[in-house]
């Protein structure tokens, strides 16, 4: 790799990990959250070998990113907006 594609690759990474802002409706976030627990719990999800086939074939997260997001979302739709939702 050339010195050039180093340093891009190495402001990529950087960059994957600064937070971003996003609005979404209550309504959104319900509807990600239910895709998030059909994928990872329902009838239909990939059981632990099928797990890391998607994680190392296809590239993947694993179940547990995809649980941990489910809670992020979980706390941010559940906390207060604004001094009356207290």
């Amino acid at each position: 790799m050339s010195n050039n594609t180093d340093r891009y690759d190495k402001i990529i990474r950087r960059m994957l990990d600064e937070p971003v802002t996003l609005v979404l409706t209550n309504e959104e976030v319900s509807r990600l959250m239910e895709l998030i627990t059909e994928l990872t719990l329902g009838p239909y999800a990939p059981n632990e070998e099928e797990w890391r086939q998607l994680e190392n074939v296809h590239g993947l997260p694993s179940a547990d990113y995809y649980h941990d997001l489910f809670e992020k979302l979980r706390q941010f739709r559940d906390a207060p907006t604004s001094r009356s939702d207290k």
